[in-house]
């Protein structure tokens, strides 16, 4: 009996040691750091051993080593001769007794050992692993700290061979966008995390690759007011448009004298004309190149909520406010636009209708995909076609590209205002087509 809790003791302890090393190397260290700083003594020893890898898997191989051997050495010695005795009953099988005793051992112990000594310890270790990182990381410490020669002579030797191997030195604790946007996803198939809490994670991480560009209101449809015009009208026309905020222009935008807000524009009647050094603001101006999040610090810094877009030339090429970064983020709210709401709209046989100015970032969350966006090559689904088209298109006219077909059905003169989107029948013909083509070529 006594051998038997022996055996089984050796095994749990080999359980020890595997649920151990995949603790401590699946433990979050951020959460690990978090407890450090708390006062854990066993947070701060995870973190060290997390810190010198080789040391850990040393450690551990070490007990799992030695404790497989003395498990193989001591069944062998404890139960091959009593089962060996039970073999020699069986005439046929008397001959065979001590290797069959020590074959049959060996399975059952290899088995046990599997289940109890590892695949349960992992399992258990993989649902625990910050908890269990923290309870095991002071005796797999001590471990070390007792085998010191030998840690120290394993350690050499695999820094040694891993030389020969090219290897990357990088962290492996670093935290990437895609390790984020994989946790979320995790988290919003378990239901902790709301789909468009998702969506809105998956967008603020987007913001260091968006440019201005992007989510500007462009120089065409810009609404701006004329000084030159009676205060009334001005004031008419800006309660009409629901906006907050307005470039004052003389004649022309590109005789900006500055931003006025709906308010002052309301004194400025009351009193019967608009004081430049009371009433406008003077305009923020930022580049065209800088980024969504340069935008938002810049914006953090500044009492003008309303930033003019200005090209290296000096010309203006649109208007943002932070609105237009919620929206970026949060996605289109039609109350808070600048212009009528861009949007795709599913129809019932599956294809989609597409404004022309919908930002392709909103494009890619709607259709669901994440191959539209090219860079700063084109930040409208109407830029998307101009820029593999290579041209204008017609009203009517259709493009193939990739696995969807796409239609140009409406033109508000120069300007793509309507797509209709649809996956194409042919797309089994051209696996993997990446050009935009004719759908009449194609069908060909």
């Amino acid at each position: 009996m006594h051998e038997a809790l022996v055996l089984l003791t050796l095994i749990l302890l080999n359980g020890l040691f595997a649920s151990a090393e995949l603790a401590l190397v699946s433990a979050r260290r951020p959460r690990l750091q978090a407890l450090a700083d708390q006062g854990s003594r066993g947070a701060r020893a995870a973190l060290i051993l997390l810190d010198n890898p080789t040391r850990l898997l040393s450690a551990s191989q070490m007990g799992i080593t030695l404790i497989g051997i003395l498990t193989g050495v001591y069944s062998g010695a404890a139960f091959s001769d009593d089962f060996a005795a039970v073999i020699r009953l069986i005439p046929l099988l008397s001959s065979y007794a001590e290797d069959l005793s020590y074959g049959v051992i060996v399975v059952v112990m290899t088995y046990v050992s599997l289940v109890l000594g590892e695949l349960v310890p992992k399992r258990l270790a993989m649902a625990h692993a910050d908890t269990w990182s923290v309870m095991v990381a002071l005796p797999m410490h001590w471990l070390a700290n007792t085998g010191a020669p030998l840690m120290w002579l394993l350690q050499k030797s695999t820094e040694s061979l891993l030389r020969l191997v090219p290897t990357s030195n990088a962290s492996q604790g670093e935290v990437t966008d895609d390790d984020v946007r994989a946790l979320a996803a995790e988290g919003m198939v378990r239901g902790d995390i709301h789909k468009h809490e998702m969506e809105m994670i998956d967008s603020v991480l987007r913001l260091s690759d968006r440019s201005i560009d992007s989510i500007m209101v462009p120089r065409g449809d810009i609404l701006w007011l004329d000084a030159g015009e009676p205060v009334s009208v001005l004031w008419d026309e800006a309660r009409r448009s629901g906006h907050a905020r307005f470039l004052l222009c003389r004649g022309e935008l590109e005789q900006l004298m500055g931003v006025i807000s709906l308010a002052n524009l309301g004194e400025a009647l009351r009193r019967g004309h608009i004081d430049a050094d009371e009433d406008v603001q003077a305009p923020l101006h930022v580049p065209e190149s800088i980024s969504v999040l340069k935008l938002l610090d810049t914006f953090r810094r500044s009492s003008v909520h309303l930033a003019v877009v200005t090209s290296e030339y000096g010309g203006i090429e649109g208007l943002v406010t932070p609105a237009d970064i919620l929206k970026a983020i949060a996605g289109e709210m039609p109350e808070m636009g600048s212009r009528d709401s861009a949007a795709a709209l599913v129809r019932d046989d599956g294809s989609w209708l597409v404004d022309g100015h919908l930002p392709i970032y909103e494009a890619e969350r709607a259709l669901g995909r994440k191959d539209l966006a090219r860079g700063d090559n084109y930040h409208t689904m109407a830029g998307f076609v101009l820029w593999h088209l290579g041209r204008l298109p017609k009203q009517g006219e259709k493009m193939a590209w990739r696995d969807l077909s796409i239609e140009v059905v409406d033109m508000d003169g120069l300007v793509i205002d309507k797509l209709l989107i649809s996956r194409r029948v042919a797309q089994a013909l051209r696996a993997g087509q990446s050009e935009p083509v004719q759908l009449d070529e194609l069908q060909d």
